[in-house]
């Protein structure tokens, strides 16, 4: 039986990075498209079954936002990766909260595509991007649900910082979210955070050394037990669509 590729649509309207992108991704074996334009983009949407789409924000006519927008509307499960060169945070986890699973920053240079690949740092490996993250939710949620918290303890970053965040900035948001709502005084704390997600960061590291793969298992299973085994919940609490959670538990040959 042939396997079928995976399919990634690029679009990006500087012809130079667009041709980069489309050379290194066909070179790490995947079958590539690209366009130039939004509207041309939401027809190949359409015309192809694709897996990913790496989309510039700014664009001419349909932005990014837009096709994100469309393509999560056609198909639920197709992932998406937003470059932008306007790299605030709140541009970033916009697209976020549309469904994007990451974002890229311009700019980078024509060299340095040649070692651009589309599994992005994790969260955990942008540790100095937790705090700001973790502290713009804050403020976001405490707003929604008119709590007066505008403080995270020093020992409660720590343990954010030390996490391994399989779910990457959609499991922060998520943990971020739940906390305040159930938080009473002006400060989250170590005490705000899941059980879970405290048990997971080891206080012993010595004592305990364990595997990325090996904690992202744990945690996973944890989740899924935590849920009754229901994957539509797990998904919401990791931060990822169901579809990913079923190609990681395949991965890991989690029942």
């Amino acid at each position: 039986m042939s396997v079928v590729p995976f399919k990634i649509l690029i679009v990006e309207d500087d012809v130079t990075l667009n041709r980069g992108l489309v050379h290194v991704i066909k070179k790490m074996g995947y079958d590539v498209y690209s366009t130039k334009s939004g509207e041309q983009a939401l027809k190949q949407i359409k015309q192809h079954s694709f897996d990913l789409v790496i989309s510039d924000l700014k664009l001419p006519g349909i932005d990014g936002k837009q096709i994100l927008k469309a393509a999560k509307k056609y198909d639920a499960d197709i992932m998406f990766i937003m470059i932008t060169a306007y790299g605030t945070v709140d541009t970033a986890v916009s697209a976020m909260k549309e469904g994007a699973e990451d974002y890229i920053l311009k700019p980078f240079d024509m060299e340095e595509l040649n070692v651009v690949t589309i599994s992005l740092p994790p969260l955990r490996e942008r540790i100095e991007d937790i705090a700001l993250l973790a502290f713009y939710f804050l403020k976001r949620y405490a707003a929604q649900n008119n709590k007066q918290i505008d403080q995270i303890s020093y020992d409660a970053l720590k343990l954010m910082e030390k996490y391994n965040w399989p779910g990457n900035v959609r499991e922060l948001e998520n943990i971020i979210e739940r906390a305040t709502l159930f938080e009473e005084s002006p400060a989250l704390t170590v005490e705000s955070l899941p059980c879970i997600f405290r048990h997971s960061v080891s206080r012993n590291p010595r004592r305990n050394i364990n595997s990325l793969d090996q904690m992202n298992r744990t945690h996973i299973e944890d989740v899924l037990e935590s849920t009754g085994g229901n994957k539509t919940e797990a998904s919401k609490i990791l931060g990822i669509n169901r579809s990913t959670l079923y190609r990681i538990m395949k991965r890991f040959k989690i029942q």
